[in-house]
């Protein structure tokens, strides 16, 4: 009997979420062995310089994460730090500690890197000649990839996640149409980035890679598979019922993750413009996204 692929892991520091992947490669396909999240919030209070209470949140998922690693003999890794990490003023400090408490290395990567790791992560479920255009909705940061005959033909990194724009925009509750009126304003000016690149490939369909569009499939009962596929118009009622609710009603849905709640706001609003921008017909979810990339980039 052949001896089993020791396991492997990655660990994406995201500016919410911290994310641990363990894995291994079989027959070309990813099998996981243990994917756990933790809500760090490095953006609380500000993107431009990391709480205490935030460094000490992530020293305690790092330290978490090690034991998890030890647990599985994981010796090959990748740890990967992203918008917090490279824009907070004492995120090389965060990245000194982690590796002074654990013994972990985490390298920062820039936005071109995450946007080419998240599509590595997506094209794995979904891997489509068609013009498509992949979305990851993240804390500091929003990727977005324009794919075609399975290749990258554009991307580009945003400094528009949704710490930032709930830091910056949501106040009320629910929010205040004043509010939401200057958000939409500030995301259009900066979504005219993308208009070039869907003027010359046209793509039909919006993938996006995990966060709030898992919760998007829970709320359209179309969860349970690595990739889903709705139609763009599904999405136009409970994006526009989660942008008026207020935060109690957020709370109270079993489907909105309690990490979710404040942020998810934003982040809807967020979708609705891009809907409104492209000419999207059909959407898809994928939860491949960074850590998958990474994983697949550390295999092949």
């Amino acid at each position: 009997m052949s001896k089993a692929v020791p396991p492997k892991a990655v660990v994406d520091l995201g500016t919410n979420t911290f994310h641990i992947l363990i894995f291994r490669y079989a027959d070309g396909k990813l099998q996981t062995i243990l994917k756990e999240r933790i809500f760090v919030k490095l953006a609380e209070g500000g993107i431009g310089e990391i709480s205490k209470s935030a460094f000490a949140r992530a020293l305690a998922a790092m330290k978490r994460f090690r034991g998890l690693m030890d647990k599985h003999e994981v010796r090959d890794y990748r740890a990967v730090g992203t918008a917090a990490l490279r824009r907070a003023s004492n995120g090389a400090q965060l990245v000194e500690e982690i590796t002074l408490h654990t013994g972990l290395s985490v390298d920062i990567i820039d936005g071109k890197q995450e946007a080419e790791y998240i599509s590595l992560g997506v094209q794995q479920l979904m891997d489509s000649s068609a013009a498509n255009m992949v979305m990851d909705i993240g804390g500091g940061s929003v990727e977005f990839i324009v794919r075609e005959d399975k290749k990258i033909r554009w991307l580009v990194s945003l400094p528009i996640g949704v710490a930032v724009l709930y830091d910056r925009f949501h106040e009320g509750d629910p929010i205040a149409l004043e509010e939401e009126q200057k958000l939409r304003s500030f995301l259009r000016q900066h979504l005219s980035t993308l208009a070039p690149a869907l003027k010359e490939h046209q793509p039909t369909m919006l993938i996006g890679a995990s966060g709030t569009f898992d919760v998007m499939a829970l709320l359209l009962g179309a969860e349970g598979h690595p990739f889903v596929q709705v139609t763009s118009s599904s999405m136009h009622t409970p994006l526009q019922d989660i942008v008026k609710s207020t935060k109690e009603e957020r709370q109270q849905n079993p489907l909105i993750p309690d990490a979710r709640v404040d942020m998810i706001v934003v982040a809807a609003i967020l979708i609705q413009e891009i809907l409104g921008f492209g000419d999207f017909t059909t959407v898809g979810i994928s939860q491949y996204a960074l850590k998958e990339g990474v994983a697949y980039d550390m295999n092949f």
